[in-house]
């Protein structure tokens, strides 16, 4: 028998990753960004709130974690398998996050928000650094003792961070951010090394990205609980994509 009429959508599994408990253990750093919100005016803090309840939960999620799964999986195999197809899946994945921030008008936004909230904030504050840490062991599944083996040491923040920090006002920095007509999806096709097969590059600058990456979509994630924890990480991301080689 055939049934007519629309059919109802598969349901889709809760993630396996949430970011609440470590934003809650990491809960005084998280008001110390939230207070940051103070430099915006009344109505950006009104607009941001409406562009990210326009941003599609479930879709960043599990893009999140596919970029998490296939990430795991070429380092997994990095020294004896070419991982030339799934770095595209991780790229496909980052494109069509950076889509959907452009579609929904956050990046307009971001781009105005994010140098006013950090201008003169230190992004390579030990705090924020160990924040982020505890967030990509967590999206990961892993401790501080397994790090090595998927190049997310707290010294790889470190530097991604103090990097971040000394560039902020340079070309690639609060500069690019503001440039006019920048969006993500031109970002992710520009990114430092995505024609060199970037996530095989380690022990470099080109190197770093993949944990910038990380942390970047764990952050991506956090939006929806803490929209400061989000705009740090992306500055970062943006900085290693455009200045990191």
């Amino acid at each position: 028998m055939v049934v007519k009429g629309p059919q109802p959508k598969p349901k889709r599994e809760k993630p396996v990753w949430s970011p609440r408990s470590t934003l809650q253990a990491h809960r005084s750093t998280v008001n110390v960004l939230r207070r940051l919100e103070a430099k915006l005016t009344p109505q950006q803090r009104a607009q941001l709130r409406t562009v990210v309840g326009r941003l599609d939960r479930a879709f960043i999620e599990e893009k999140a974690e596919l970029v998490r799964d296939t990430i795991v999986e070429i380092q997994r195999n990095k020294q004896t398998t070419p991982s030339t197809l799934l770095q595209r899946n991780v790229w496909s994945s980052l494109d069509a996050i950076g889509m959907h921030l452009d579609e929904t008008g956050f990046t307009s936004l971001f781009t105005r928000v994010a140098p006013k909230l950090f201008r003169d904030v230190r992004l390579d504050d030990p705090r924020f650094v160990a924040l982020e840490h505890d967030l990509v062991l967590s999206l990961l599944g892993i401790t501080a003792d397994q790090a090595g083996a998927y190049d997310v040491l707290r010294s790889e923040l470190d530097w991604i961070f103090g990097f971040t920090e000394a560039e902020k006002t340079g070309a690639c920095g609060f500069k690019y951010l503001s440039s006019r007509g920048f969006t993500f999806k031109e970002f992710f096709a520009r990114f430092c090394g995505r024609p060199d097969r970037m996530l095989e590059i380690h022990h470099s600058p080109q190197g770093k990205a993949t944990a910038a990456i990380l942390i970047g979509v764990a952050d991506c994630v956090c939006v929806f609980w803490c929209i400061p924890v989000m705009v740090l990480t992306v500055i970062a991301l943006v900085v290693v994509g455009c200045a990191g080689c």
